[in-house]
């Protein structure tokens, strides 16, 4: 596309003077008459053209700006600095199914070693959070709707800094695949999946993927995806699906505790690199075609103004050549 761009913006920019250049005689060149001694409406126009392109491009390239200041600015509603997610497959017939290495640490194991370091303050397992996935069908209250998923450890929600709008956080869970799945599992949702099904949702009976329980909080809304996207309907599952160990950090010692991290994991799996991120970098994910944008019209404006200044000193020159001319000719 910039190709097509650059082509483009080219042969617009000479078609021009090479139409003038043709349309000379030559023995009009040969007798060094000055060319554009005419009014110049057109080259005028061509100038206004320019400036009025020049300006909305700095324009746009300002909103642009803004936009991406307001967007690393805002409330996501969750804590996405100082949290690192450690790439881990927590279920053995999870990891069989996607074709991943077995023999991957076990999560409390890893959790325990990390949260030994005076530079962190906890560590949980999480999945499905920041990642698009699919909605799953759920039923509550005499009704089917459907929700989006984020799954996790129990303290997951409290570890981001999550904040509860009604209930209670979910306490002390077991695996997901330990519960008898006719009763007793402990559902999150957002306050958008409560207004969804009517409000008061706590206490309410709650089913979806085989698994019956009640919801037992309501989460406030957070944005883990694009601001440009509604929020959407979500539930909590405890302990399902885990695909990161979440690790905060406290900043006392950043690069001390990623190396503890990247050594508790070489111990338990010496055979396999650690793969890890902040959150941070999943959120900044979300607008990586923004920030592509933003450069493009940083540089088009960059090159736009260069041209300007080119065209203003174009016609200086031309300008002073006419008027030295002229009071040659009246002297």
């Amino acid at each position: 596309s910039l190709l097509v761009v650059s082509v483009t913006v080219g042969t617009l920019a000479g078609l021009y003077p090479a139409i003038v250049i043709s349309s000379v005689s030559p023995a009009i060149i040969f007798r060094g008459t000055t060319l554009g001694q005419s009014k110049g409406f057109l080259r005028r126009g061509l100038v206004v053209f320019q400036f009025g392109a020049c300006i909305t491009l700095v324009i746009g390239s300002l909103v642009i700006s803004e936009q991406m200041a307001f967007v690393s600015g805002r409330d996501l509603g969750f804590q996405k600095d100082q949290v690192v997610a450690v790439g881990f497959r927590m279920h053995k017939g999870f990891m069989e199914r996607f074709g991943l290495a077995i023999g991957l640490p076990d999560a409390e194991l890893f959790k325990e070693r990390v949260v030994q370091h005076p530079g962190i303050d906890a560590a949980e397992q999480f999945g499905y959070f920041l990642e698009r996935n699919e909605q799953w069908t759920i039923h509550v209250d005499g009704q089917s709707d459907r929700m989006r998923i984020v799954s996790g450890g129990p303290t997951f929600p409290q570890m981001v800094g999550l904040e509860l709008a009604d209930g209670r956080f979910i306490e002390n869970a077991p695996l997901l695949e330990s519960y008898d799945p006719h009763e007793g599992v402990p559902f999150m949702i957002n306050e958008t999946a409560q207004e969804m099904i009517g409000g008061g949702a706590v206490g309410k009976p709650f089913r979806m993927a085989g698994y019956t329980g009640q919801v037992v909080g309501v989460l406030k809304d957070f944005k883990d995806e694009s601001l440009m996207n509604a929020v959407e309907p979500l539930v909590f599952l405890p302990n399902w699906k885990a695909a990161y160990v979440g690790v905060r950090l406290n900043g006392s010692d950043v690069q001390g505790a990623i190396s503890h991290i990247k050594q508790s994991w070489r111990e338990l799996v010496p055979n396999r690199p650690c793969d890890y991120r902040f959150l941070s970098d999943f959120v900044d994910a979300n607008y990586r075609s923004e920030a592509r944008t933003q450069t493009m019209m940083r540089w088009f404006t960059f090159l736009a103004l260069f041209v300007a200044a080119m065209g203003l000193l174009g016609l200086a020159v031309a300008s002073t050549g006419q008027r030295r001319k002229a009071i040659g000719i009246r002297k």
